[in-house]
């Protein structure tokens, strides 16, 4: 089955992943203009409900979040964090930002939820799931400010939230419980693509295709790999391991990385 989604309008086309829940597929289709968020039978493709959001543009991704007795749908977005019950679409509860742009997806990790801002001038934050209503003051926990723009998604490594700044690949380490800044690095050039982590290690993928690997306990880069891709060759997409093996995607080619 296909299924159109409308003209979403925006600069920038579109990149949220849909998200696989029960019998269902969650799709977000935030635009300038008549946002919103949906949920399709995943066999026949037929709409199950559908939620208007605030007409901006967005990317992000959504998740499934479990917290209590009940399941949430998590989704970043420019007005902040909302959270929708599956069932029905409902929106749960919001949790503000000052500075949005729902660009990064919401990374949890040991029961919270870690968000940055996809806006210069953002911010990085740490949100409590539940609750009902407006959860700004409520179940933010903190809040810290950044310079410079926002693509990849945080992620958090044992009590290290690690943030990648888009342009100049500025790396900064977070305390998961206070959002005290611990240390930064500069690694240089400029990371869309989100991290992903391994063996308490980050892999952080530049445009150019190559992939910087940072211990967060020692703070020290332990390893540079190249694929060897052409110069005119952009990596916007995260890594996907799977299977023992790697998966790199180009704007031209899709690579694949194993050991012997």
């Amino acid at each position: 089955w296909s299924r159109d989604l409308g003209r979403l309008e925006g600069p920038w086309g579109t990149a949220a992943s849909p998200l696989l829940v029960n019998n269902m597929v969650i799709q977000n289709c935030d635009s300038d203009q008549e946002a919103y968020i949906i949920a399709m039978d995943k066999v026949a493709g037929e709409e199950i409900w559908r939620t208007d959001r605030p007409g901006h543009r967005g990317w992000s991704s959504p998740i499934l979040v479990q917290t209590g007795q009940r399941n949430e749908i998590v989704l970043n977005g420019h007005q902040g964090v909302a959270a929708y019950a599956p069932k029905s679409g409902e929106r749960l509860w919001l949790c503000r930002c000052p500075q949005g742009r729902g660009s990064p997806t919401v990374t949890p990790a040991g029961g919270l939820l870690f968000v940055l801002n996809g806006l210069s001038n953002g911010g990085a934050y740490c949100i409590r799931p539940g609750g009902s209503g407006d959860v700004t003051e409520s179940h933010r926990l903190w809040f810290r400010g950044r310079g410079g723009r926002d693509i990849p998604s945080p992620i958090v490594i044992s009590d290290v939230m690690l943030a990648v700044s888009l342009r100049g690949a500025i790396l900064t380490a977070y305390g998961i419980e206070t959002g005290d800044e611990l240390w930064k690095k500069r690694l240089g050039g400029q990371v869309a693509a989100s991290p992903v982590s391994y063996d308490g290690l980050a892999f952080i993928l530049k445009d150019t295709g190559e992939t910087i690997v940072v211990d967060p306990e020692s703070r020290k880069i332990v390893g540079t790999n190249t694929i060897g891709a052409a110069t005119d060759e952009i990596f916007r997409a995260s890594m996907v391991p799977s299977s023992g093996q790697l998966f790199l995607r180009s704007n031209q080619n899709l690579y694949c990385v194993a050991g012997q």
